[in-house]
């Protein structure tokens, strides 16, 4: 008999894991400090975000919903740097789990994802936001746009 080995997810092709020293295009610090907190519930994307961002060595904490981010968001013993979450979900939009999470984060950056360019206009301006579809490297770059300034100089 065969055994079938178990297929593990792979980051996107051209995106292959990275050490933190040659992270291709992040600042040097991004990867040791910085913690991503993804909140979306469709799950491939939600995996496939997760991959991207791990491909890049960022510590990546993910959830389905809103409700769940903040449960994590409790638990969690380092600072969230970054949250990354639909503009529409069940249960809890994005926006209000920025806010929320927000009063618990210092500091915290906010990038919200949507498939609808209305919800741009409704965003505060002081959140980033990313049109899906959208490629891997988009995200990458709103990502790096967001934190380089907080990870020192590339290196």
């Amino acid at each position: 008999m065969h055994k079938r080995a178990s297929a593990k997810p792979m980051p996107p092709p051209g995106l292959a894991p990275t050490t933190a020293s040659t992270a291709a295009g992040l600042p040097g610090g991004l990867a040791r400090g910085g913690t991503v907190l993804v909140v979306e519930d469709d799950q491939a994307l939600r995996e496939l975000l997760r991959l991207t961002l791990e491909s890049r060595d960022l510590h990546v904490l993910v959830a389905a919903d809103g409700a769940e981010a903040l449960r994590i968001a409790e638990r969690q013993p380092l600072p969230i740097s970054l949250l990354v979450s639909d503009v529409t979900m069940p249960g809890m939009a994005g926006p209000e789990l920025a806010r929320r999470l927000a009063a618990r984060c210092d500091g915290l950056k906010v990038l919200l994802l949507s498939g609808y360019s209305r919800d741009a206009a409704r965003l505060d301006p002081r959140i980033a936001f990313l049109q899906k579809p959208f490629h891997p490297r988009a995200l990458l770059a709103a990502v790096r746009a967001m934190l380089g300034a907080d990870a020192g100089p590339t290196g």
